[in-house]
């Protein structure tokens, strides 16, 4: 065989080898997702195997309807004959995954929790990178061989969120999985359920929702109930908590007296601290309180020699509301309401000294209407 020959076939050789070589040499990564999917889950889904492609990770998915642990997670890799496994997990309002991944070096297996990001249009792709950065920070070690599956799991959160003092945010409403044979996780994390409200941390990007709704205000002391239009921007500043600036009115009504008619136009201005219950993925009862001003306008309508004048009133209130919002979409939300408020200084309708009327001690308020969020 001449030299040139040989080379080719060396060359024809190595060409055939190559993709096996880079086949054995990848570190494969079992991405399981909740099925089926929602749009956020399918766009981490998709980021994130991008990320890890380019990365030169190989990537097999897997569909999971049930709840996942972290027993579950080391179940898959292995069952995969992958070096890490990636659970994309989602709740009504947040997003997020956890990381199992085998070491090598020493022996055992890590778990680590991505810090979950409020469902928002940039959180599929935050999410996604947050998994990929744990992923490729431990490419090297993933590279050899996965530990024997009696190898204890060890859970860790300190790469996969900031320092700090309160537990990882609750994604799930799922029941407590069983926990992992002690063979696999001598000393287990605590249910994905049972992990506490979402740290208050300011890396986190603010979630707004603006309220369009009608309303209605009415009460005991004979002004009639009237309705007329609510407007509302809230900002979600932790997990479950929003700050939420209203404004409802004007709302008009007529008081009838024995030389004419008052017409009377109330509006209401109010700061309020809400608390979100989440029920379900879609339903989700809320409380509030919060405190403002009501304004109470009025102008007669009489007959002459009488005349006809305008006046208004301001008074602080408090206002206590409990209500319920129906999540239709991602951004949109089905929103009612009912509360009670009291004005800390009654306004009085008179003519001629004579009480006709008085509003606000207390007061009823309800509504409905359409939330989008951002």
């Amino acid at each position: 065989m001449n030299s040139r020959a040989w080379l080719g076939s060396v060359l024809l050789g190595l060409a055939l080898l190559a993709p096996a070589l880079a086949s054995a040499a990848a570190p494969r990564v079992a991405l399981i997702v909740p099925g089926p999917l929602d749009d956020e889950a399918a766009m981490v889904e998709a980021r994130l195997r991008a990320e890890l492609l380019v990365s030169g990770f190989e990537v097999l998915t897997v569909s999971r309807t049930d709840p996942i642990d972290q027993a579950d997670l080391a179940q898959i890799a292995q069952e995969s004959n992958s070096s890490a496994a990636v659970a994309i997990i989602r709740s009504d309002r947040w997003l997020g995954a956890e990381v199992w991944l085998a070491r090598s070096r020493g022996g055992g297996a890590v778990l680590h929790q991505v810090r979950p990001e409020p469902v928002s249009r940039d959180a599929p792709a935050i999410v996604a990178i947050r998994a990929a950065e744990i992923l490729r920070a431990s490419a090297i070690d993933l590279r050899e061989p996965a530990p024997p599956s009696s190898a204890p799991i060890a859970a860790s959160s300190a790469s996969a969120a900031p320092p700090s003092s309160a537990a990882p945010p609750s994604l799930s409403a799922a029941p407590t999985p069983i926990p992992p044979p002690s063979a696999l996780a001598p000393s287990p994390a605590p249910p994905l359920a049972d992990r506490g409200p979402a740290p208050a941390s300011d890396s986190h990007p603010s979630v707004f929702a603006l309220t369009a709704a009608l309303s209605a205000l009415g009460g005991p002391g004979g002004v009639p109930g009237g309705f007329g239009p609510t407007l509302a921007l809230s900002w979600s500043f932790a997990q479950a908590w929003s700050m939420e600036l209203r404004g409802t009115g004007p709302v008009a009504s007529t008081v009838p007296f024995n030389a004419g008619t008052v017409d009377v136009d109330q509006e209401l201005f109010a700061l309020d601290v809400r608390l979100d219950i989440d029920a379900s993925e879609r339903l989700t009862p809320f409380v509030l309180a919060g405190a403002g001003a009501d304004r109470t306008g009025v102008r007669g309508r009489t007959t002459p020699p009488r005349q006809a004048l305008r006046d208004s009133a301001w008074s602080a209130i408090a206002l206590v509301e409990t209500g319920l919002r129906w999540r239709a979409s991602p951004r949109w939300s089905v929103r009612t309401g009912v509360g009670a408020f009291y004005a800390a200084s009654r306004p009085v309708i008179a003519v001629d000294d004579q009480v006709l009327a008085h509003a606000g001690r207390p007061g009823f308020h309800g509504m409905l209407g359409l939330e989008l969020g951002w």
